[in-house]
């Protein structure tokens, strides 16, 4: 960049014409002997030693104007006057009055009027923030020799030496032009303020500055010896371990002390930077060790002086106290005086996120003023606010999506970290956008290079595959590492999760759980209930219930509603845990209470399954609750109910509405549940209706019609409609004739053209399609088995929530069947994860294997609970397995199946917690073997 030098020539005013007002005054030459001079005066002789002559790098090209030698515009006092005359209108924050005078000086090239005008745009004061103006104005304010010229060459080195500050014309220069700026400050007289950033900048270098501790060291003793704070603070630092100097624990003690003292002694006198730097020295991470009582006293004797900067930090650190509303009041009087931040900052806690009761008005009023005043902050969480809503508890705002992303995009354009990760997450879960996971990875790439570690961590989870996208294992565990290591609780959490899980990242248990207690020592509560889960059910690590459910305890006294729903549903169902009943329903009745969806999903489902004890009209009420949030899985619940006439009358035709519902809102298994409640209910009207929008082309109707159609027997027309609705690339179609043509059972198998419609399925993303091809290579259906392939698919699958992938891949991983290694660990782990889901299947399969022994630990308490639970939900071999363990455990070996069975559904109808206790009892009498049969395991309602 070169910055146009004004032309000051000797000839134009002259110093002995008694009619100029302003004579020229000869500048003293930069790099000449007085800069030797001082260097000399910190024990370097002469500028054979001069850091800037050989070892570092000359002034770069371009910018000689502000070093080289120069003539001076003299001012009068009537020019002077004018200058003090803006300082006061800035001081009274009268900007207009102040940028009008500023802006006629500048027309006379007074350097003044430029390093005034600078700083207004350094520090935002009366205008919109731009580092970019506030370097070319002190610039301009160089050109010319002045008395500004110490502050105009400190002030622009802090400019370029703040990591804060994004681009600037000098970007490619700016460690250089500071080292030069900070030699000119202190050669015009800023010496210890100089020296200290001189200092800092040698002792770890920079972009083409070379590292000198040496030098580092006499700077920064210099300025100590005259008690400049940063100087005692930057070499306690440096002594201590870690520190760039040698590790001295005396020294480093001496320097903080003399350093306290001399922030004290300051503070006394009035001085509110060294009260507000006392207090951060308290603070977790400082010198003087965490005291939050002394923390809190310096800042509250900040906010005192009335300084508008000290009552922000002092409202700011006493909302995260227990007396939040001191410090809004504290905020509310910044803000008052027109402090942005200090706007933003309250109208965030507004929101009802910070402990402070929710205002949502005010919060709106405060962060809407803030933004149009060009605050960042407030613009990014006032769009944050709109895109995500009101909370259950009434937090937050009414949601206006749009707008919330007119805001994000305004100031992405600054590359605002936060703002492009939340645009990022935005268009990845489609908040109210169609969602766009590529648009999704850009923002949230440009939000990485930012080094923002919300964004860094949102990109992580993305490569882990959490979106639908491809999964890149490599990119998104260096991506959380550099997120967790920049303290981003979520990374930390999820990092430590996959490494326990060991689905998508390698299996390391140990720092998977010292990632997790180092979010959890961060108050991530979600962080407390993943391990406390991982410690109760023994994943992957040994199972502590004791542990688990004191960590589950905990995240639940913090208001986690999922430590709830877990810990509830734990004590309904867990076989590792005694069963507390009211416990349990007390927990998940507080969930529910506080508004979380699975919970009222998960009582609902217990109460129509009688745990612990029937109650259908409060179960069908939970769930209607659950359905009215859009929970899917909750409708589908519902529907099976109402066609089973389980805890609810047998209604066929509200059924029908349930499951309807649920497969709209995508439940993977309510459409086949839908198909079979139409054929036993025998509506015509509702396959007229099918059949009327069928033949009027619509996708859907033709391959419900298709499916329907094939379950009844009509294979040809069935055929006919699917493939109609497939030649209109509609993907359950494709998976449906997939289905038939592999499995050839309802028609003549062709395992060509199966996989052919497999493909086009598994190519537009369908989950059940990669489960279904999983399925193909581990049984070689059509194709030569491949274990590998088959786990790789399946595990594709069940990451993207498919319990049957889910339960099939853990059934082989469980008993190494199929040419697929054994691993009982994750084997279990997946089929428990299943059977949570309700997958009757996994419920049947480990219900088997507790009740066996052989692979797993002989359990019967479980394998009854297990089957149980899948027979409840018509699973054929589960209903066979339980009752004939029954009757062999009782001594009726010879009793044939249908007196089995006559027994289970007898038992059924009655007390299920009673049965299950009676199982239970007479079970753990003695090992049962249990039959082979499998069949059927694949899908059952």
């Amino acid at each position: 960049m070169k910055l146009p030098r004004p032309q000051h020539r000797p000839d134009a005013c002259r110093a002995d014409d008694p009619t100029s007002l302003r004579a020229p005054l000869k500048r003293r030459p930069y790099l000449a002997m007085t800069i030797c001079v001082t260097l000399a005066g910190i024990g370097l002789s002469g500028c054979a030693s001069f850091p800037g002559s050989d070892s570092q790098p000359p002034v770069p090209s371009g910018y000689s104007d502000w070093f080289d030698d120069g003539w001076e515009v003299q001012m009068n006092r009537l020019d002077w006057g004018r200058i003090k005359r803006a300082r006061e209108a800035i001081a009274a924050e009268d900007y207009d009055t102040a940028i009008s005078s500023l802006k006629a000086m500048m027309d006379l090239d007074f350097p003044p009027a430029y390093y005034e005008m600078a700083k207004l745009y350094h520090y935002g004061r009366g205008v919109d923030q731009d580092y970019l103006q506030a370097e070319k104005y002190y610039g301009k304010a160089l050109e010319v020799p002045s008395s500004v010229l110490d502050n105009a060459s400190l002030n622009l080195a802090k400019l370029y030496l703040d990591p804060q500050v994004p681009r600037l014309a000098a970007d490619d220069q700016r460690d250089v032009l500071a080292y030069h700026l900070l030699l000119q400050a202190m050669d015009e007289g800023k010496e210890d303020e100089g020296k200290v950033l001189l200092a800092r900048l040698l002792s770890t270098g920079g972009e083409n500055v070379k590292t000198n501790p040496e030098l580092a060291e006499k700077l920064y003793l210099q300025a100590a010896r005259n008690d400049r704070p940063e100087a005692l603070r930057d070499l306690a630092l440096a002594h201590l371990p870690g520190g760039w100097l040698k590790e001295d624990p005396i020294l480093a003690r001496d320097f903080t002390a003399r350093y306290a003292a001399v922030l004290e002694q300051n503070a006394t006198m009035g001085d509110v930077n060294a009260m507000l730097e006392l207090a951060r020295q308290h603070d977790a991470d400082g010198l003087f060790g965490h005291e939050p009582d002394t923390q809190l006293m310096w800042l509250a004797n900040a906010s005192e002086t009335g300084d508008r900067s000290a009552r922000r930090q002092a409202g700011r650190a006493f909302l995260d106290t227990n007396t939040p509303d001191l410090g809004a009041s504290l905020l509310e009087k910044a803000a008052e005086d027109g402090d942005i931040d200090a706007m933003a900052i309250l109208g965030s806690a507004y929101l009802g996120y910070q402990g402070l009761e929710a205002n949502p008005a005010r919060a709106e009023q405060l962060l809407g003023k803030a933004s149009k005043q060009g605050s960042i902050n407030a613009t990014v969480s006032l769009g944050r606010a709109y895109l995500e809503g009101k909370g259950p508890n009434g937090e937050g705002l009414e949601a206006k999506p749009q707008h919330g992303l007119e805001l994000l995009e305004s100031v992405a354009g600054q590359d605002d970290g936060l703002a492009l990760a939340l645009l990022g997450k935005a268009y990845l879960e489609g908040q109210g956008i169609p969602a766009q996971p590529q648009v999704a990875r850009d923002y949230l790439e440009r939000g990485h290079q930012t080094g923002h570690p919300y964004a860094t961590a949102q990109l992580g989870l993305l490569y882990l595959g959490d979106q639908g996208m491809p999964a890149a294992p490599a990119r998104a565990e260096t991506l959380l590492q550099t997120a967790a290591d920049q303290g981003q609780t979520q990374a930390m959490r999820r990092l430590g999760e996959e490494y326990i899980s060991g689905e998508i990242l390698p299996q390391r248990p140990e720092q998977g759980v010292a990632l997790l207690e180092r979010a959890i020592d961060a108050g991530d509560t979600s962080a407390m209930t993943r391990l406390g889960n991982a410690y109760l059910e023994g994943e992957n690590l040994p199972a502590m219930p004791d542990k688990g459910v004191a960590l589950l305890e905990r995240a639940a006294e913090a208001g986690d509603t999922t430590a709830m729903t877990s810990l509830g549903e734990a004590y309904l169902t867990s076989d590792t845990l005694p069963r507390q009943p009211q416990r349990g329903v007390a927990l998940l009745q507080r969930a529910v209470e506080a508004g979380d969806v699975g919970a009222m999903t998960r009582l609902g489902d217990a109460y129509l399954g009688g745990v612990p004890e029937v109650r259908g009209p409060e179960g069908r009420a939970l769930l209607e609750q659950a359905a009215a949030q859009g929970d899917a899985y909750a409708m589908a619940l519902l529907g099976r109910a109402y066609r089973q006439g389980r805890g609810v009358p047998q209604d066929l035709q509200l059924a029908t509405q349930w499951l309807e519902r649920s497969k709209q809102a995508g439940h993977e298994t309510a459409s086949r549940s839908l198909l079979l409640t139409l054929r036993d209910r025998g509506r015509a009207g509702d396959i007229d209706a099918l059949t009327e929008a069928a033949k009027n082309g619509l996708a859907s109707a033709q391959s419900d019609l298709g499916e329907l159609q094939l379950a009844n027997g009509q294979t040809d027309q069935g055929l006919s409609w699917l493939k109609k609705a497939a030649d209109q690339g509609y993907t359950p179609a494709r998976l449906d004739l997939a289905h038939a043509y592999l499995d050839g059972e309802i028609v003549t198998p062709d395992t060509a053209q199966g996989l052919e419609y497999l493909e086009q399925a598994v190519n537009a993303g369908d989950v059940n399609a990669y489960q279904l091809k999983g399925k193909v290579y581990l049984k070689g259906i059509g194709v030569q088995k491949d274990a590998g392939k088959a786990e790789t698919w399946l595990r594709r699958a069940s990451q993207a929530g498919d319990t049957s992938a889910s339960a099939l891949l853990g059934r082989a991983l469980l008993r190494g069947d199929q040419g697929i290694p054994q691993d009982v660990s994750q084997g279990k782990r997946l089929l428990q994860r299943a059977a949570e889901q309700n997958d009757a299947g996994a419920q049947a399969t480990l219900g088997r294997e507790y009740l066996r022994g052989d692979i797993l630990t002989f359990d019967p308490r479980m394998g009854a609970d297990y089957l149980f639970r899948s027979a409840n939900q018509g699973h054929p071999t589960a209903r066979l397995a339980l009752a004939e363990a029954y009757l062999r455990a009782k001594g009726l070996e010879n009793a044939n199946r249908n007196q089995a069975l006559l027994w289970l559904d007898k038992t059924l109808e009655g007390n299920s917690q009673v049965a299950l206790e009676t199982l239970y009892q007479v079970l753990s009498e003695s090992k049962v073997p249990q039959p082979d049969a499998e069949q059927g395991e694949a899908f059952q309602e």
